[in-house]
């Protein structure tokens, strides 16, 4: 799984995040957000080279479990974990390479544009 376009509201708990083993970004936010709708290009950007890495894109909202546990207060908000732990986090993110940077600290295997070639991962069957 690589980078998902659109928001999921079939949310996993957070038991079920911190089990995630390989390279996780979890986003917040809401498909009417403007600051999602701005990011969103940027954060696709950032993603094309970093292919081992899996996005979960979830609709938030107030209520909303998760994004409460997570302590979401601005949308959107990228929460980078590895081995199922936080490792940075970016809100609102404005620039292709603010979210590159936060991608290599969670997986340094990625490989530039010009190879062509994305790390390969074997297949993960989620219900989320």
């Amino acid at each position: 799984m690589t980078y998902s376009a659109e928001y999921a509201t079939d949310h996993p708990t957070r038991d079920e995040v911190e089990a995630i083993r390989e390279p996780t970004v979890v986003e917040f936010g809401q498909p009417g957000c403007g600051y999602c709708q701005a990011a969103a290009p940027l954060i696709k950007a950032a993603f094309a080279d970093f292919t081992g890495v899996t996005h979960l894109k979830l609709e938030d909202a107030k209520g909303r479990l998760l994004g409460r546990a997570f302590k979401v207060k601005q949308w959107p908000t990228l929460i980078f974990l590895q081995e199922g732990e936080e490792v940075t986090r970016l809100v609102r993110p404005r620039s292709e390479q603010a979210v590159r940077e936060a991608l290599e600290k969670i997986d340094t295997k990625a490989y530039p544009r010009s190879g062509g070639h994305g790390r390969q991962q074997g297949s993960v069957k989620k219900r989320f």
